[in-house]
């Protein structure tokens, strides 16, 4: 906690503990929906900063890798662009684009 308050950002854990804990006005268990997108995405970061090593990041969640290939597949190299962000844009890689979309079979 006293690294994020240092940094200027807010409780953010305490935010996601009462998302997940407290149930919603529609009797969901959940305010935040368990099932499917953001959960997937927030795992999935949380797992990739959390690993030792990007070897050890577990495989994406089924909702997740299901929206990146959505997304992909609908807006293609412009929605891969703004996901990756402008401090990605110039970077050499020694790998082909297409393996940054899990799931994606060509």
């Amino acid at each position: 906690m006293k690294t994020l308050q240092e940094s200027g950002r807010s409780n953010m854990i305490f935010g996601l503990v009462k998302c997940v804990a407290l149930s919603d006005s529609a009797g969901n268990s959940s305010r935040l929906p368990l099932e499917r997108m953001p959960t997937g995405y927030m795992e999935h970061q949380i797992n990739f900063f959390n690993a030792s090593h990007v070897t050890n990041v577990p495989k994406c969640p089924r909702d997740y890798e299901e929206w990146m290939v959505t997304m992909y597949s609908q807006f293609g190299t412009k929605w891969h662009c703004l996901h990756r962000g402008p401090a990605w844009q110039h970077c050499e890689h020694s790998h082909s684009r297409y393996d940054l979309i899990p799931g994606l079979v060509i």
